[in-house]
């Protein structure tokens, strides 16, 4: 009788451990489903921001291209530096900078699908062996009663029969809970591998953004060295026409006071300094009123 209550007792311990574990799997459940909705919804926002950043650097009035276009006629981005260098700068570093954070934020949402990739696994396999644990502890109880009653002869055979119901009621209870355990493991299991299928697809997409960014980061840099070519030859452009500029102003300059051809020159010299009418206008008077004077103007002998 007193081992036929400790193993009654043995048999409900195993059910409370069963429906603790239950519980607990439960709550790590809705943990997981959190976390993979809060993934999720970062996952939308990062897609949305590269969609963004793609739209940026189309333009407002142009419809946006993928990557592999953009870097298929990079001429026509070239183009458009060269019209207006400024403007194109200051777009291809703020590019540069969203594509980097972009690109640091794939990577943390790598390590956090990794993370709950391993974690779906370890959960997996310390479920099965604790299934499987029980289920044998369940078996050992009720081979139990058999073993004792071949043990110790007809007496223990009768004390046996005669509590064999409280113990069969417990038995078919025990099987019963692993059964619904074992239905709501198969359930776990097919979710869980839906959600391992789910991250995989969402790393693929990943990695396919990351492709794109990288491919945007290089046409930024490509864009960014024609800008500065075409800064330096506009400069250099600049300063040679500053140059011809001055020795042709210089060479008009000693003609007119060499020879004194005031009406000829002067339309030119005031070209090459920008005057403006009111300057060559006083000019010319000034002149003119020498002339009238008797007075040669400068340089004329």
């Amino acid at each position: 009788q007193s081992r036929l209550k400790a193993m009654e007792a043995k048999l409900q311990g195993v059910q409370s451990r069963l429906k603790a574990k239950e519980k607990t799997e439960q709550r790590v459940e809705a943990d997981l489903r959190a976390r993979c909705a809060e993934l999720e919804g970062r996952l939308a926002e990062a897609e949305g921001a590269l969609a963004q950043a793609d739209g940026s650097s189309t333009g407002p009035n142009q419809a946006p291209e993928g990557p592999s276009s953009l870097l298929g006629s990079p001429r026509r981005g070239h183009e458009s530096a060269r019209s207006n260098p400024s403007v194109s700068t200051a777009s291809a570093a703020a590019d540069a900078g969203s594509l980097v954070t972009l690109r640091s934020e794939y990577n943390a949402l790598k390590e956090e699908f990794a993370h709950f990739r391993e974690l779906s696994a370890s959960m997996l396999e310390a479920k099965d062996a604790e299934v499987s644990r029980l289920l044998q502890e369940a078996a050992n109880i009720r081979l139990q009663p058999r073993a004792a009653g071949v043990g110790v002869g007809g007496a223990a055979v009768d004390t046996t029969a005669a509590n064999g119901g409280a113990l069969q009621r417990a038995n078919s209870d025990m099987e019963a809970k692993l059964l619904q355990l074992a239905a709501v493991q198969s359930t776990r299991d097919e979710e869980l591998a839906g959600a391992r299928r789910e991250a995989m697809e969402a790393i693929a997409e990943m990695r396919e953004y990351e492709l794109d960014a990288e491919r945007n980061a290089l046409q930024c840099s490509v864009l960014k060295d024609e800008i500065r070519a075409l800064r330096r030859a506009a400069e250099l452009e600049r300063m040679g026409k500053e140059v011809t500029d001055m020795e042709y102003l210089k060479c008009t300059i000693v003609k007119l006071l060499e020879t004194g051809e005031f009406e000829a020159l002067l339309p030119v010299v005031a070209t090459l300094l920008k005057m403006s009418p009111e300057e060559v206008k006083r000019i010319r008077t000034a002149y003119e009123t020498a002339a009238a004077g008797g007075v040669p103007p400068a340089g004329a002998a």
